[in-house]
């Protein structure tokens, strides 16, 4: 039923993905969204056991989008970094399948809801966290993405501008041996270079060289404002918010 990872030396292990999604403060919940359109929402969440749970208002897109198709995907980032320097990005991430269900059992509503009350406040008194889901847990509706498959990816490209040389490094697989996340620390730690990776060419061409652009201040606010973001109106260079767009079929 699903896709195999085409670049499997790219592959996470699979205690590195739960890792991940437990880890993790946000993630894009994909579901087939109005007209046939996909729909990629931006959420919180919190992973327990094989399941996801969000909470959402009521009504709306997304509520529509689940009710017409359970199937869905969830993304977490864990890594995105961006290295000028070395022409390179260090990447982590984790997709995961499944299908997603309304919670309707106020027991499983309330349980999901004290889940992520303790991941986004986990310094809050018992007391004054069910204080606030009882204010707040009317206006929300629970959703559940029960997981059927997941994958991570993790991989490491540095380019040479000088000499236009690249390489691109897959982090391989963790030995079964090392079972918890302190052994896989430590195994990381003490294993050399060469054993980690597989070293492959790079895949994306050389980047373009980044173009600098001055900062100025705004004519109107005074705020100082990247030269290409700035517009010219009667003379004065303006940023995005002082700037008064004309239409001349607007009138």
């Amino acid at each position: 039923m699903f896709r195999e990872m085409r670049r499997k030396r790219q592959l996470l292990p699979q205690e590195q993905a739960l890792e991940i999604l437990e880890n993790g403060t946000s993630g894009v919940l994909a579901l087939s969204g109005d007209g046939g359109y996909p729909y990629a929402v931006p959420l919180s969440y919190v992973y327990q056991e094989g399941t996801l749970f969000f909470h959402c208002a009521k009504a709306g897109h997304k509520l529509d989008a689940l009710r017409r198709c359970s199937k869905a995907s969830f993304c977490v980032i864990d890594q995105d970094q961006v290295v000028p320097p070395e022409y390179t990005t260090y990447f982590r991430s984790v997709i995961a399948f499944g299908r997603t269900r309304i919670l309707e059992d106020e027991a499983e509503k309330q349980a999901a809801i004290w889940l992520l009350a303790e991941k986004y406040c986990p310094g809050d008194s018992p007391e004054h966290r069910q204080e606030a889901i009882r204010r707040e847990a009317g206006g929300l509706c629970l959703v559940s993405l029960s997981i059927e498959h997941m994958t991570g990816k993790q991989a490491f490209s540095f380019y040479n501008r000088k000499t236009g040389k690249a390489v691109r490094l897959v982090l391989r697989p963790t030995p079964a041996e090392y079972q918890t996340k302190e052994e896989r620390f430590r195994y990381l730690q003490d294993a050399a270079p060469a054993s980690l990776f597989d070293v492959k060419p790079a895949v994306l061409s050389l980047p373009k060289k980044a173009r600098l652009f001055q900062s100025l201040p705004c004519d109107g606010c005074g705020e100082v404002t990247a030269e290409h973001l700035l517009r010219l109106e009667n003379g004065k260079k303006l940023c995005l918010d002082c700037f008064r767009a004309y239409n001349r079929f607007d009138v």
